[in-house]
């Protein structure tokens, strides 16, 4: 197979825009009409993700938003994937998604990450109770936590299900330090929770109070969403 002299191996073709409110040309990226790498590292990224096709399927297109509430919220988050390129540089460039169980906040999440996959930005997931066991059990190898933990540093790192489950000091002291890098580098957060936004300041302030800086709230109101899900991409 040839490689495309456009696109440099990795799919994208990226070029540097002036945009109003900035006095610095910022970064854009589109995939390279060439399509042959773009697809494969996209395919690549999901299954580092460790998603596979369940992560694909879920949408835009594929959230049924059966009230107009959710359907602004949907528009929302639409918007937000849609304008990531200018408003991944400002300080409040995340969002934080709470809801009950089943309401639809990581289809919608996961909506924005496949566009912004699609996009030619990274994005690394972050399943909160998965992950922090993986990195309770290594924080005393120095080496293997530290590669762990590396993942504070993604271009946009999805945290999916924060504080889900029983919360120890651990817990706490380890997602401060993910949060707290990514509060001072201003780098993007995507994350879902069951936790209302004061129930997450009750749990650690510090934490809560980076979350409200850094991100859009918003509450999503929905039983047992799942049930409205589109079949199909």
């Amino acid at each position: 197979m040839e490689e495309c002299t456009k696109c440099d191996k990795d799919g994208y073709i990226y070029e540097l825009r002036q945009v109003e409110g900035y006095s610095y040309p910022l970064e854009f990226s589109k995939i390279c009409p060439c399509g042959k790498h773009a697809r494969l590292n996209f395919n690549n990224k999901l299954n580092r993700l460790g998603l596979g096709e369940d992560f694909k399927t879920k949408t835009f297109a594929t959230y049924i938003a059966k009230s107009p509430e959710l359907k602004g919220i949907k528009e929302k988050c639409l918007e937000y994937a849609t304008n990531f390129a200018k408003r991944q540089f400002e300080a409040k460039n995340g969002l934080y998604l709470y809801g009950s169980v089943g309401s639809g906040k990581t289809h919608l999440i996961t909506a924005i990450s496949n566009r912004l996959l699609q996009n030619g930005v990274n994005v690394e997931y972050f399943e909160y109770r998965e992950r922090m066991t993986r990195l309770k059990q290594i924080i005393t190898d120095n080496t293997k936590y530290a590669k762990e933990i590396n993942c504070k540093k993604a271009k946009v790192l999805f945290i999916d299900d924060l504080f889900k489950g029983k919360i120890s000091e651990a817990d706490i002291n380890i997602m401060y330090e993910i949060i707290n890098y990514r509060y001072q580098t201003h780098l993007p957060t995507l994350i879902t929770s069951e936790k209302t936004v004061s129930e997450i300041l009750n749990i650690d302030e510090a934490i809560g109070s980076r979350i409200v800086e850094m991100s859009y709230l918003i509450k999503v109101n929905a039983s047992n969403h799942r049930m409205n899900i589109k079949k199909g991409s």
